[in-house]
């Protein structure tokens, strides 16, 4: 088991990691987190519930063994503490973008913002075309875990339908990668023009 003061970084990413497990339907293993050695200096944990998915890469978390583990949480502090589980953790890799082909970068002053992002994510420069959203409590997350430092995010996507929009952000003590799936919608769903 290791623990973490309450409200300092760490625990703040642990809490955004277990909620993210918690609402897991996918198989056994992704109701855990996943840890994995990157280099002798960096580990990386990993949360997803099938529709998002969260890659952290720190040094706060060096030495802890490999494996699936459950995420606790009391007025003390959060707790890691290993599980044992046969179920494969999903190959996360495969999801993380590896071309683009829409890109923006949102300042450190703002980057902050809740309201910017699905401006960002809903642009498509033509009305016909359907608007891409994410659900709103799954940006909510990324705000709470970007507000631990002040560099500015990358988001970034491809213009079909199906690919997820991606988020890269980095701190002294952490790289982010989250992956929101998108939800499709038609603007006719949405919207009625009133005005020709």
């Amino acid at each position: 088991m290791l623990s973490f003061k309450p409200r300092t970084s760490m625990a703040k990413v642990l809490t955004i990691l277990a909620k993210i497990a918690e609402g897991s339907e996918g198989n056994a293993a992704t109701k855990f987190i996943k840890i994995e050695k990157v280099d002798d200096d960096r580990m990386k944990i990993m949360a997803t519930d099938c529709n998002r998915c969260l890659v952290v890469t720190t040094h706060m978390v060096r030495g802890v063994p490999e494996g699936l583990y459950a995420v606790t949480k009391n007025k003390d502090g959060v707790y890691i503490n290993p599980v044992v589980e046969t179920a494969n953790f999903p190959e996360i890799t495969r999801v993380i973008l590896k071309s683009w082909d829409v890109e923006y970068e949102i300042a450190a002053c703002i980057s902050k913002e809740l309201s910017v992002y699905p401006i960002v994510i809903n642009q498509t420069g033509n009305e016909n075309k359907a608007f891409r959203f994410v659900q709103m409590v799954y940006v909510e997350d990324f705000v709470k875990l970007i507000s631990i430092g002040y560099n500015s995010v990358n988001v970034k996507g491809r213009r079909d339908s199906c690919t997820p929009v991606m988020f890269e952000w980095t701190c002294a003590e952490f790289d982010v990668l989250y992956l929101v799936m998108p939800i499709l919608t038609n603007t006719s769903d949405i919207m009625k023009k009133v005005t020709e």
